[in-house]
Formats: structure tokens, C-alpha cells, sequence
């Protein structure tokens, strides 16, 4: 039996739209792996800041990122969506929380080269930051004005009474063994932890 040219359009657009996603005269591709169609994948945002001295970055970044409470400001968002900012009152740039966890002397070598992450900055020297610093900018708001500090970060801040031992740091209470903590810890060095480097 012939089907009607009103039948035979409405199923197509049916097909259109479980098979592409057509909606309202446009075509959005289904993405293989997920089945979500592009417009519901997360959006990267711009990359800028990627070279000149910390003023310029600044700059650079001010098109897409207004100062965060006044005091945070956007120096680099690089090509993986890795952040860096500037606390404008401390005079510190804080770097974007590396991937994955490492034991205390891997937290110090990485912070050394983090330069190859996120480019040189003219006159500045990465480490990581000592437990004081974390403190004072955790009076700042910056756990909550930047994302990414929410789990135990390695200060370079050792334990006087423990050689072994160094400060970790966290703005959130967070599992630590049967306990829920958060402010500031030591740990042995040998154990993992998240990583946050500073420059100044």
C-alpha cells in the first residue's frame, strides 16, 4: 500500500530526530560514545593567558573572567581547562589543583616544573605553598572562590616534632581514615596527596 507524502514525512522526521537530534530546522550530531547530543556535552571555555608577564595575563583573561570576590583574578586557562590565579591582597598566584596524588617529594618536584604546565611567568619561582599561606587565604575566601580545594593538599611546610611528617591542608571535611576533617594536618611524606602550586 502507498503511503501518503504526510506519513512518510512525519516519519522522517521521527528518524531525524532519535538517530541526529534534529530540532527546529538544525542538525545536532549524537555523540557516539555518551549518545548525548553536542549542545549537552560540557562547553570548554576560552584559553587565554598563555605567555607575557603577570599584568598582561591578567589582561588577556579579563575578556571572559570577571574578578572573583574582588580579589581573585584569572592569569591563564590553558588548552585542558587548567586555571591559574592571581590573590591580588597576598600578591600569590595559585595554581589549578594537579591530577591525581602524590607522595610529598613528587608534590615539590612537580611544583618546580609546573612552568611547563601553564607557561613562564617573568620573575616568578613555583613551589608549593607553605601551611601559613594556605591559612591566610583560606581567610580570604578562596576555598570557596576557587574551585579544586576541596580535598587534603601537601604544604611544603614540614613537622618540626616529626621529621617524617609534613602539613596537609583541606577547606572542607573531608574522610580521613574514620574521621571527617578538614583545616590542617601533618602526614608522612611517603603517603598521597592532592597538589596546589603557588608563585610569587
Amino acid at each position: 500500500m502507498r503511503r501518503s507524502w504526510l506519513s512518510m514525512l512525519v516519519s522522517s522526521v521521527v528518524f531525524c530526530e532519535i538517530l541526529w537530534g534534529c530540532a527546529h530546522g538544525t542538525v545536532e550530531r549524537r555523540n557516539p560514545a555518551s549518545g548525548a547530543l553536542d549542545s549537552e556535552l560540557p562547553q570548554k571555555m576560552e584559553v587565554c593567558g598563555l605567555q607575557g608577564r603577570l599584568e598582561e595575563r591578567v589582561q588577556d583573561c579579563a575578556r571572559f573572567s570577571e574578578p572573583i570576590e574582588g580579589n581573585y583574578f584569572l592569569v591563564t586557562r590553558t588548552v585542558d581547562q587548567h586555571e591559574v590565579y592571581w590573590d591580588k591582597t597576598a600578591n600569590l598566584i595559585w595554581g589549578d589543583r594537579l591530577a591525581g596524588t602524590m607522595d610529598h617529594r613528587s608534590a615539590q618536584r612537580e611544583c618546580a616544573r609546573y612552568s611547563k604546565i601553564v607557561g613562564v611567568i617573568s620573575g616568578t619561582t613555583w613551589r608549593l605553598p607553605e601551611i601559613d599561606q594556605f591559612k591566610e587565604a583560606e581567610k580570604r575566601g578562596i576555598g570557596n572562590a576557587l574551585p579544586r580545594f576541596d580535598q587534603w593538599l601537601w604544604a611544603v611546610t614540614g613537622d618540626w616534632a616529626f621529621k617524617g611528617h609534613a602539613w596537609i591542608y583541606s577547606n572542607r571535611g573531608i574522610p580521613y581514615g574514620s574521621e571527617l576533617l578538614g583545616g590542617s594536618d601533618t602526614d608522612y611524606r611517603v603517603n598521597k596527596h592532592f597538589v596546589r602550586c603557588i608563585a610569587q
